[in-house]
This record gives structure tokens, sequence and C-alpha cells, in this order.
């Protein structure tokens, strides 16, 4: 249950971020067992980077077969 719970509550924060920035940047595409996220970044590459690399950190928790790049 808490870990159901901990996965809504990443995709809750994902689905914000992911709306909040509509201009042009990067999207981090992120796949997990037979999910998959696709978070918006406007930022620099690197910086781009690193929040891609946080995401596939936290989602690594859940699920130990994540794959994500940048995009």
């Amino acid at each position: 249950m808490y870990k159901s719970f901990a996965l809504s509550m990443l995709l809750a924060v994902v689905t914000v971020v992911s709306f909040s920035s509509c201009s042009k940047g990067y999207k981090c595409d992120c796949t997990y067992g037979s999910e998959r996220v696709i978070v918006s970044i406007d930022d620099p590459k690197a910086k781009a980077q690193e929040q891609c690399d946080d995401i596939r950190d936290d989602l690594y928790r859940h699920s130990k077969s994540v794959n994500c790049h940048l995009r």
C-alpha cells in the first residue's frame, strides 16, 4: 500500500512539472515495467540531465527496471 501511495505521489509531482513548463525544452522519457512517464524540462541541457537523473533515481526505488533518457 505504501509503495502504491508513494508512486502515486511521485507521478502527481511529475505531472505538475510536466504541465508547468509548456515552452520548448528537453523531455525526460522514462519507462519502468509497463509504465511510461515523460517530463518536460525547460532548463539548460546539463541541468535537465540532472533532473532526469533524479527522476530516474526516484522511480528506481519503486521498480528496479527503470530506463530514462533525455531527448
